[in-house]
Formats: C-alpha cells, structure tokens, sequence
C-alpha cells in the first residue's frame, strides 16, 4: 500500500467508512426532507438548524469519501448502494414538528457516534492516524450536535 498501512487492514476500516458514508447520505436527505417540511411553533429556528446540519454533513460526506480513495478502495456512490448498506431510516417527505425532526436527528447522530468510535479503534490497530484524525473531529461535531439537539429538546 502505498501510504504504508496494512492493506486487510485498510480494507476493513475503508468498509467501515462506506457504511459511515452511507449513513451520511441518507442522514443528508432527511435533514433536507426536514428543512422543507417542518413546520409549528420551533419553525424558524429549527430551520435554520437543519440547514446548518445539511450542509456540514455535504462536507463530511467528501471528506470521507476522499479518505476511502486514500485508502487505496471505491466509495459507495448509488442511492441504491447507501440503502443496502446504511442501518438509518429515511423520512417520508411530510409535515414534521421541530421537536419530532430533533429527536429522529438525535437518535441517528447517536447511532453515527457509535459507529464511528468503532472506526476509530480499527484504524488506531492499523497505525491510520489520519483517519483516526478525521474522525476525531467528526465525534467532536456529533458530541456537540447530540448536546444541542438534546437541550433543545428537555
């Protein structure tokens, strides 16, 4: 391998990323879905929110990407691939009150988070500092996220 990683190794944590990278798709499209739909007392500000969201989790999602090439293996990059492979629910397109939108958006950075560190422990076992370096400041955002998410929500 020519970033000097183990290769079985990074095949592993690359398959990894490619579920990370499936879920962010779908986490994509729901914040969009919710952005357009939500509606009731909460509206302005969660709006905005889910626009802040939306667009952080596009950037992630080219970062990670990115990481898998690196890794030497193809990202995922069909909507068909990222539903088989991703364990989120995507939304149906229809009124949402900004409560019920944080709470299924808190219930998926959960879920995110915890994948994630699982990641982060391969990668750590492959001497991957980058991607662990990556990731690191994707759990500081979800950590974060999952603090907002939940004060707005108690």
């Amino acid at each position: 391998m020519r970033i000097g990683l183990n290769k079985e190794k990074s095949v592993v944590v690359a398959g990894k990323l490619n579920k990370y990278l499936a879920d962010l798709h779908v986490l994509y499209a729901k914040l969009h879905n919710y952005h357009w739909n939500v509606v009731g007392l909460g509206f302005f500000e969660m709006h905005l929110k889910l626009e802040e969201l939306y667009t952080a989790t596009a950037l992630e999602i080219d970062t990670v990407a990115e990481r898998i090439l690196q890794l030497e293996e193809r990202p995922l990059a069909s909507m068909k691939a990222y539903l088989e492979t991703t364990t989120l629910k995507e939304a149906n397109s229809e009124k949402i009150k900004p409560a019920a939108a944080a709470k299924d958006i808190l219930a998926d950075y959960e879920t995110v988070l915890k994948e994630i560190r699982e990641i982060v422990l391969l990668a750590d076992e492959n001497n991957d500092d980058q991607t662990v370096a990556l990731l690191d400041g994707a759990i500081a955002n979800y950590e974060k996220q999952i603090w907002m998410l939940s004060a707005y929500l108690d």
